[in-house]
């Protein structure tokens, strides 16, 4: 059998928990079949435990536990903060998880030494679903526990009223993600059968059919002596008009009323527990089947499936905070066949593809989700607004478009913004620039080619026209027989920690583009030789855009920008500017020469698309924010407009709003995604300036955006983005003035890491690059990453290498769950994790890799064995 866990809440106070609570435990010792019991209340109120009741009215045998209690009779909050006892909901988490560890472990020793009884532990809450926990911070008892997420039994109320007390209880459960496997009733003296109404409402109005709602018998009225304290008018006790009752007055009582009801009705607690374990087994056999079951219908996103088996499949089981909880898969000793499964809770460091920006299962954003869907469900969004597609979208231009941005475009997904944004810009572009533009060249030398300037390596989408805007890498080529890049593709330098140090690595593409429009003066000469340049300052010198523009390296810059754009439009196919050119993360290298533009062609550039400072798909490289500073105000010089795709990056990722704020300039069009939502719900925009917008007024309605898809504005996901952008905004304001408090407490000099660009320690990363093995090191916002070395064997495989696939393992096993990218680990944290699990992250990072280290050169060191891994 093992260790069963439930969890027992009430609808209400004083709506009989400790009394089926105990009930069920007898049930347990009792049996068929006989099994140990265990009760464990961790937070107890007033002079007289729940557990002494429990003691008393269950045969002998049970273990009762209390973790944290006060004298006072009132809710927990008041009397820690009465008592001056008070207790972080973190404390107590962390001591009934280890509770339960301990018992899972001694209960798998016992099963292999042969006792097969197995164990049932009832955890009972205090109070009713939604009452507060012992914290000065309210936070719900519904909310405390949904860290560990434990089968419920929930306990109506049978008396007037109960009904409605009953269902609010079990909606505030369930839209918090618990699986409720049972409500049980206590029926009052009255006879209302509450569990009637509520049965038929849960099983056939929300269509809830398998759950159980079981009526179980009033209590009997008790004779308390008159002399005792139950019969004060200040306590609880036990009437014939109502089923209030108490631990204090069952023990005060002198009779065995009690004892009798339960002896009566073993059959009724031996049922509710048969039900409760069957329901609980059921979903248990539910998961250990799902990675079979899935590996045969399921096509995976960027996954070779050759290969993939069903022990490489991952099962869910909840999320919370920053936190999965994991379900595996293990063999029993002993028991050959039969297996089972255990529950492990790993970080979710890949920030679930990218979109996590709130944390896991949050109530208020479920909440905002739910009232938008009892109100509106969806709508169609032409010539119609509703409230959270306004407030959404009046927040977004006060937010990242602050200052440029005038107009809301609504789509479902980064890649999708971004085709908009493409379509938006040249279409811009198209009123702007004197040639003709958007026309296919055909073999028609009086015709232009239009073609957008992108970065090296960037990544802005799988649809077709965001492929086509990027040069061949792994993922666009052969993907599509249709894909035809149309692009600039510019080299870009990149930024990171390397041997300790924070450096600039310049391309050669940029040095030679620079020095082949540069007089050959002595200040210019000295910088073209230069691959790699320094900053001891540390990120705020490299993020210092006023005095940066002043350097060499900005006329570096802007030479072999203004080259490479000169070059394209006059059809020279230079190796520095357009598809060619050595590659770097996912790359694919220098194109097919069939893939190559003709020389001296009529091209014109139509717009720049950048991913600011942030280029996740091609291995989470830091591009220099100097460059693209330069290159956005060198495009909009030659009237081109500028996008920036911040569907990754935007939002806080890396500390700020936008990236714009890390250029100094902003862009025409922008893009965000992925944390819109806070990791929620599907919704992606393209914000523009009103220029743009004016570019699609025309008389006839071809002339109009005619862009759009069914889910437009869908107000689901527009109040769950309203929610995460009011949360980002506190968040912002509350890590501003943690910073001043801490300049204050440095006397206002600058400390090792700014916490409103990074949450990691700029040291302690600079400390990773130090490790053999690793290239390259980055931190910026909440993004990690660590670029692995793999020699001259590996160089250049980029997204198509193995070599993190041990690394990630390791992690894993560390309680870390990260994501293989080619040769780079990378660990991201939600926007509001805490420091403590972002200490977590990095220390993790930096064991594993240490651990490696000592191991390279060996078959098991950082180079990848092929596995597969997703």
């Amino acid at each position: 059998m093992g260790l069963t866990v439930f969890q027992v809440f009430g609808a209400n106070t004083d709506v009989g928990k400790t009394v089926v609570s105990a009930g069920l435990l007898r049930a347990a010792l009792i049996g068929p079949p006989r099994r140990q019991a265990t009760y464990v209340k961790p937070l107890q109120t007033g002079d007289v435990h729940d557990g002494t009741f429990v003691q008393r009215y269950t045969p002998k045998g049970v273990c009762c536990h209390t973790f944290f209690s006060w004298s006072t009779p009132v809710s927990p909050h008041l009397a820690a903060a009465k008592e001056g006892k008070t207790v972080t909901g973190e404390d107590l988490l962390a001591k009934l998880q280890a509770h339960l560890q301990q018992a899972q472990e001694e209960e798998g020793n016992e099963g292999r030494e042969g006792l097969k009884a197995g164990r049932v532990t009832l955890v009972e809450t205090a109070g009713g679903v939604l009452s507060p926990g012992p914290s000065s911070a309210l936070q719900t008892q519904a909310d405390l526990y949904r860290p560990l997420r434990l089968p419920v039994v929930l306990i109506g109320d049978g008396k007037l009223g109960g009904i409605a007390i009953t269902l609010a209880a079990y909606e505030s459960l369930y839209s918090r993600g618990y699986d409720v496997h049972a409500i049980a009733i206590l029926d009052s003296p009255d006879h209302l059968n509450n569990a009637s109404a509520v049965r038929t409402y849960i099983n056939v109005t929300l269509g809830h059919s398998m759950l159980p709602v079981v009526s179980l018998p009033p209590l009997p009225p008790l004779r308390t002596s008159s002399s005792s304290p139950s019969s004060s008018s200040s306590s609880s006790s036990v009437s014939s008009s109502s089923s209030s009752f108490t631990s204090t007055n069952a023990i005060n009582g002198n009779d065995d009323a009690l004892t009798v009801w339960y002896e009566n009705h073993e059959e009724s607690f031996r049922h509710l527990l048969c039900v409760l374990i069957e329901r609980e087994e059921a979903r248990l056999q539910r998961l250990r089947s799902m990675p079979d079951r899935a590996a045969e219908v399921f096509w995976y996103p960027f996954t070779q499936h050759r290969g993939l088996k069903s022990k490489n499949v991952h099962v869910v089981d909840s999320a919370y905070g920053d936190h999965y909880s994991i379900i595996e898969k293990r063999e029993e000793e002993g028991e050959e066949g039969e297996d089972g499964c255990s529950s492990r809770r790993l970080i979710d460091a890949c920030a679930s593809w990218w979109t996590q920006g709130l944390g896991h299962g949050r109530a208020d954003v479920a909440l905002a989700v739910g009232a938008a869907a009892g109100r509106y469900g969806h709508v169609i969004f032409p010539g119609i607004v509703h409230e959270p597609a306004l407030r959404l979208a009046e927040l977004m231009l006060a937010g990242p478009g602050k200052g440029w941005a005038e107009r809301v475009f609504f789509s479902d997904n980064g890649s999708t913004a971004m085709e908009i944004a493409v379509k938006m810009a040249l279409k811009k572009a198209s009123t702007t620039l004197s040639s003709s533009v958007g026309e296919e060249e055909k073999g028609d030398e009086g015709k232009v080619q239009v073609a957008v300037v992108t970065q090296r390596d960037c990544y802005h989408g799988d649809t077709l026209g965001c492929m086509n805007a990027a040069a061949p890498t792994v993922f666009n080529t052969g993907q599509h027989p249709w894909y035809q890049p149309r692009t600039l593709s510019l080299a870009v330098p990149i930024f990171g920690y390397v041997q300790g140090l924070l450096q600039v690595e310049v391309p050669w593409e940029i040095v030679a583009a620079s020095s082949s429009s540069s007089s050959s003066s002595s200040s210019s000469s000295t910088v073209v030789g230069v691959r790699l340049l320094s900053f001891p300052g540390g990120m705020a010198a490299l993020l210092d855009m006023p005095a940066r523009e002043k350097s060499e390296l900005a006329n570096v810059y802007r030479r072999a920008i203004r080259t490479q754009m000169d070059a394209f439009e006059a059809g020279e196919d230079r190796d520095g500017g357009h598809e060619a050119g050595e590659d770097r993360g996912g790359g694919q290298g220098r194109q097919p020469r069939h893939m190559r533009q003709p020389q001296q062609r009529q091209r014109r550039l139509g717009a720049v698309l950048l991913e600011p400072v942030l280029m996740g798909a091609a291995g989470m490289i830091l591009v220099d924010p100097l460059f693209q500073r330069l290159l956005t105000l060198e495009g909009r010089a030659r009237g081109l407009p500028v996008v920036f795709d911040e569907v990754a990056s935007g939002l806080h990722r890396l500390g700020c709003a936008s990236a714009a704020e890390l250029l100094g300039v902003t862009p025409d069009i922008a893009c965000y995604g992925k944390t819109l939502t806070g990791g929620y719900l599907p919704l992606a925009l393209t914000l523009t300036s009103e220029a743009v917008f004016k570019a699609f007024h025309g008389p006839a309605k071809s002339d109009a955006l005619l862009h759009g898809h069914s889910y437009t504005a869908n107000p689901l996901a527009c109040a769950a983005a309203v929610r995460a952008l009011e949360a980002y905004e506190a968040m912002h304001k509350d890590r501003d003035h943690q910073q001043q408090l801490q300049q204050q407490e440095n006397n206002s000099k600058s400390t090792d890491s700014d916490s409103r660009r990074c949450v990691h320690n700029e040291r302690q990363v600079a400390a990773l690059s130090l490790i053999a093995g690793v290239r390259r090191a980055v931190a910026l916002g909440t993004v990690l990453a660590v670029e692995l070395d793999e020699g001259k064997k590996g160089r250049g495989e980029g997204y198509r290498s193995t070599a993190s696939v041990n690394v990630v393992r390791d992690l894993k096993r560390a309680g870390v769950y990260a994501r293989p990218l080619g040769n780079v680990v990378y660990l991201l944290a939600s926007q509001v994790a805490s420091a403590r699990t972002t200490r977590i992250l990095i220390d993790a990072l930096e064991n594993v890799l240490r651990h490696r280290a000592t191991m390279i050169g060996s078959e098991n060191g950082l180079e990848g064995d092929g596995g597969v891994v997703i």
